[in-house]
């Protein structure tokens, strides 16, 4: 695998400071190219979602991936960034989470909070 390098960093930086500063501007310009690199195979959509939502290692190669096949220009930065949906705490409470191509949607699991048990941390729960 090739290493990813950020080429012109001292700019770059300098760059990120100036526009925290309010002064400057940062540009971030990314292509996807997917002839750069090896093929990715398909997996079936339902599976691929759940797999990469649930599955830490797949999730991250799926990312390593995408990043090998896209062109990082300008002030953009290598970043991947795990999708997990808006509520994560949902999936820790115990709501059945459901994947789709562009977000995540849990279903309600507590009706009323005032009956709901104390917290508490459960190693073997299928729950994310």
């Amino acid at each position: 695998m090739k290493d990813l390098q950020i080429e012109n960093w001292k700019n770059i930086r300098q760059h990120y400071i100036d526009w925290w500063a309010k002064k400057g501007l940062v540009l971030h310009i990314d292509v996807k190219n997917d002839t750069l690199n090896e093929d990715i195979p398909e997996m079936p959509k339902g599976e691929y979602l759940t797999r990469y939502h649930t599955d830490a290692e797949f999730c991250c190669n799926e990312n390593i991936k995408r990043l090998k096949n896209t062109v990082i220009t300008g002030d953009s930065l290598p970043m991947t960034v795990p999708n997990m949906g808006t509520v994560t705490l949902a999936a820790y409470l115990g709501a059945e989470p459901h994947f789709a191509e562009d977000t995540v949607w849990y279903n309600p699991n507590i009706s009323n909070p005032e009956n709901y048990p104390v917290l508490k941390f459960d190693v073997d729960s299928r729950s994310l």
